[in-house]
């Protein structure tokens, strides 16, 4: 390398390669950018998606939509070139298929956006319980690292404190949040009230109980314990003390664990997974905004299109061309 510079070679800069390959017709746009998506991919499923997109099938589902759009609008135009002649209904309908398709096509590259967008943010895992259980250390344990302060106080956790992973090809973001107990303290009231507003963003809502203790003595009657997919029994170092209730959502997935000396961490990541929303289907590349603010703006203005299609087939036209943009 250091000859090569010696005789008048130049050090690429960061991404040239690919701009060069982009300016001369090698990669559209969209393959461009998947380049990023491929290095930034933080799960399996996000990489097979960035190297489908950077190898042109995301260029391609693209590029189909547009050409069925053309088609319509062919269709659509040439009645509007013969005016004088009636509408056939049957060809009104084949077109309104058609653009139903096409609308599907670009809600499903919109669904692909959410579960990237999710993926690549983390899978939001929500620990809740009662203040003093253990919630903290449990964290701290499953990061490998002092994410959150310990301390024997109860309500020392006050806000929410996070930590990152990745199991299983997995982004997951864990969330501690403060205690539930009734208290007057403003500041620790307003960190149980974010606690109730992160239980209805959270993708798997973990109750975190101390194992040593009777149920009766610990959380009851709330509606963030009812809607907990997993159930963590802390402290199995000390002894399990606590029966869990009967009725309706119970039994849950219940794991016994020492955040303290780490017995059980295993079984817990393996539930959690568990507890993932599952996606199905092939992973697809949208990964950007503005990729999804376009076929936002292209989808609503099929939905147009298709309710103009008979009474106002100009503004139906109009409504495809705006489609296309």
């Amino acid at each position: 390398v250091e000859a090569a510079l010696q005789q008048g070679a130049v050090v690429a800069e960061r991404g040239e390669f690919t701009q060069r390959a982009f300016l001369n017709g090698r990669l559209d746009l969209l393959q461009a950018e998947a380049v990023l998506d491929v290095i930034q991919a933080g799960t399996r499923r996000d990489l097979a998606a960035a190297l489908g997109a950077a190898g042109g099938r995301l260029s391609d589902e693209i590029r189909r939509v547009r050409e069925a759009t053309l088609q319509c609008i062919v269709q659509v135009e040439a009645h509007l070139d013969f005016a004088d002649e009636d509408i056939e209904p049957q060809a009104i309908t084949i077109v309104r298929e058609d653009l139903s398709r096409i609308t599907d096509s670009v809600q499903q590259l919109r669904q692909g956006y959410e579960g990237a967008k999710r993926r690549r943010d983390g899978w939001m895992v929500l620990l809740v319980g009662p203040a003093n259980v253990g919630k903290s250390t449990l964290l701290n344990a499953l990061a490998h690292e002092e994410r959150a302060i310990v301390a024997a106080t109860p309500g020392t956790t006050r806000d929410w404190v996070d930590a990152r992973v990745v199991w299983g090809g997995e982004l997951l973001r864990i969330v501690d949040t403060a205690g539930l107990r009734p208290g007057s303290d403003k500041v620790e009231m307003e960190g149980v009230r974010r606690t109730q507003e992160l239980a209805t963003e959270a993708d798997v809502l973990v109750l975190v109980l101390d194992g040593a203790t009777p149920w009766p003595t610990q959380i009851s009657g709330s509606e963030i314990v009812s809607k907990a997919q997993v159930v963590v029994l802390n402290k199995q170092d000390l002894g399990l003390a606590t029966h869990l209730p009967e009725g309706p959502g119970w039994p849950k997935t219940v794991v016994p664990v020492s955040a303290k000396t780490s017995i059980g961490l295993g079984r817990l990541q393996e539930a959690l997974l568990e507890a993932l929303p599952r996606e199905s289907g092939e992973a697809r590349g949208i990964f950007r905004e503005r990729h999804d603010a376009l076929l936002a703006a292209c989808e609503q203005a099929l939905k147009r299109a298709a309710g103009a299609l008979r009474a106002e087939p100009e503004k139906a036209a109009a409504d495809l061309w705006e489609a296309l943009r």
